[in-house]
């Protein structure tokens, strides 16, 4: 069984296109056509926060692999 987590990080059964769309991270290429550059799907929303943190700075340092 799949679950979504809520704003006040509470949680109910979903499906999974539902789940699908939390805790994801993704920056695009937008010069590339849009494709993905960065992907990252996370388990709790301590790791989702901390790495959304992490992306940002990666493309704010220039998308430097050795950030990454």
């Amino acid at each position: 069984m799949m679950y979504y987590l809520n704003e006040d990080k509470t949680y109910h059964a979903c499906t999974t296109e539902e789940w699908s769309e939390q805790f994801e991270t993704m920056v695009f290429d937008k010069v590339g056509g849009g494709t993905d550059v960065y992907m990252r799907r996370y388990t709790t929303w301590e790791q989702a926060v901390e790495g959304h943190k992490k992306a940002v700075r990666w493309v704010r340092d220039g998308c430097n692999d050795e950030t990454r």
